[in-house]
């Protein structure tokens, strides 16, 4: 089984989600992807992500941005495969205060808090370093108007990495990526 965590104030219905869905659909093997609908609260990610791996046989990660920050928590806790596209990484956290408070999803419309102990705790899951750096796939686009994405390649500088030249946060043609990413953690 795969999971796949959207990114912060997204849902399970992101598009890029949904592309990964389709993919495997595709290929017969939908059932071989969970995409849970994330909290705001980073002890209830951690938590919700947890309980998925004790049901099921885990293979893999993706994330998308804050999902790619929990994703290579996990993915490196674990010992399986990770790709993260335009994640969050350890380095990007102090300059992320400004992410504290109440929002309304904009897939969704459920509103959630994240708190200053929700961004303190964010800290209890980096991952200074990378036990198998191998096990782990950076999708980066240089275009990245949210994330300073030399600090993502710096951190996976030992890892397999995709870099495209200009895109956005967003991930522009990640379409064009998903057979790289199912290779990868197939």
């Amino acid at each position: 089984m795969i999971i796949y965590l959207h990114g912060f104030n997204s849902s399970s219905s992101s598009s890029k989600a949904q592309l990964c869905k389709k993919y495997l659909n595709d290929k017969g093997i939908g059932d071989k992807i969970l995409i849970p609908d994330l909290p705001l609260s980073t002890d209830k990610v951690v938590n919700l992500v947890e309980i998925l791996i004790r049901e099921n046989e885990i293979v893999g990660f993706i994330g998308s941005s804050m999902g790619g920050f929990y994703s290579c928590y996990f993915a490196n806790k674990y010992n399986v495969k990770g790709v993260y596209i335009n994640p969050v990484v350890d380095d990007h956290l102090t300059g992320m205060v400004n992410i504290v408070g109440s929002y309304e999803n904009f897939n969704n419309g459920k509103k959630d808090t994240f708190s200053m102990s929700d961004y303190k705790n964010l800290k209890k899951y980096s991952t200074p370093t990378l036990t198998f750096p191998k096990n782990h796939f950076l999708l980066a686009q240089e275009g990245d108007e949210v994330l300073d994405q030399r600090l993502s390649l710096k951190k996976f500088k030992e890892s397999k990495i995709d870099l495209s030249e200009n895109g956005n946060h967003q991930f522009e043609n990640f379409v064009d990526k998903i057979e790289q990413i199912f290779d990868f953690l197939l």
